[in-house]
């Protein structure tokens, strides 16, 4: 069977044709085309290669896997890192202990002494006056003052205290420092955070103690002194802010406060309702304290009185108990918050 022309050589085209197209000559009959036979590709090792070519290895499904799994975890920790921190006691008092420390400043009327006249040096007691005396005496303990001289003039005994060089040093404008400072104690209560004017705002009531006392303070010397540096019920508004909390300073204040000025209409509810609760109301001042206790004071006058301030300790949300002072005797009375006054409550 030929393949070729045996003429010139020139190759048969197909198996039934029967002159050479390049010089005409007469193929011998019985010729045909050289077919060559491929193997089917379903079949045999090329079946395998197409099959492997088209189904994903296991090393490729585990990869991708890895790769989707890699990214939930990456957005799962974006969200994680985004949210809001959670309004704790714990992150409140981190927060307000930085603010603390960082306006020292404004704790110096309670954690310096100003009950006896330090700046005088020496100073002379009664020897019958044993409340001052006891305090100078721990004063003495803790090297304050040197051990008093005893004079004597006449029917009467006096000391006569003289301050040591340390004594001198610890006074900070006539006024005996116990402390640097203030820190929280306690946080008392929170308030659930809500978003105003763009800020999450929260709010911590709170406790305070001395925050780094001096090393001459003494527990003796606290029990005598029970109210210098702890004070109960203080109020601080907080936000976030570089994603952690932090007291709000006078302009978050004040960009809070007006986003929530009540209008003419406004009622309680809402947001608007929520900061009235979050803001107050605070402890009455000695104005409301007296315009409290006009009706009970039969005529008498705020001067007739001697009325004087003390300290004041939140019991419940609008009701106040307070520390008062008439004259040389201390009452304590409790006051309610009724609208924009303050009433005296029978206890």
């Amino acid at each position: 069977m030929g393949l070729f022309c045996t003429e010139c050589g020139q190759r048969k085209e197909s198996a039934d044709a029967l002159f050479c197209t390049h010089c005409g000559h007469r193929f011998p009959s019985g010729t045909t085309v050289f077919q060559p036979t491929l193997a089917p590709l379903d079949s045999g090792p090329l079946r395998s290669r197409a099959a492997s070519l088209r189904r994903p290895g296991k090393r490729t499904l585990l990869l991708g896997g890895a790769g989707l799994a890699l990214l939930f975890a990456l957005g799962a920790g974006v969200a994680y890192y985004m949210r809001p921190p959670a309004a704790t006691p714990e992150a409140y008092t981190e927060a307000i202990n930085h603010h603390l420390a960082s306006h020292r400043e404004q704790a110096q009327d309670k954690v310096c002494l100003s009950n006896f006249p330090y700046a005088t040096n020496p100073v002379f007691t009664n020897a019958s006056d044993t409340a001052t005396n006891h305090w100078l005496d721990l004063l003495v303990k803790a090297g304050l003052y040197r051990q008093p001289d005893t004079l004597t003039e006449g029917f009467w005994t006096k000391l006569r205290y003289t301050q040591t060089d340390k004594g001198h040093t610890v006074l900070k404008e006539g006024r005996l420092c116990l402390a640097k400072g203030l820190k929280v104690e306690r946080i008392e209560s929170v308030l659930p955070p809500e978003t105003i004017a763009g800020a999450l705002v929260g709010k911590a009531v709170f406790s305070t103690t001395l925050d780094a006392p001096a090393d001459w303070v003494t527990e003796e010397m606290r029990r005598e002194l029970p109210g210098e540096g702890h004070l109960t019920g203080q109020t601080l508004l907080l936000t976030v802010q570089d994603g952690a909390w932090q007291v709000m300073d006078a302009a978050q204040l004040q960009r809070s406060q007006m986003a929530q000025a009540p209008s003419p209409e406004a009622g309680t509810s809402g947001l608007r309702g929520w900061w009235q609760r979050l803001t107050g109301p605070t402890e009455p001042d000695d104005d409301a304290i007296w315009t409290a206790l006009m009706p009970h004071v039969h005529g008498l006058s705020r001067e007739a009185l001697q009325l004087r301030k003390g300290s004041c300790e939140r019991q419940a949300e609008g009701r106040f108990r307070c520390v008062i002072h008439l004259g040389d005797r201390e009452e304590r009375i409790s006051l309610i918050r009724e609208g924009e006054s303050w009433v005296l409550q029978d206890e």
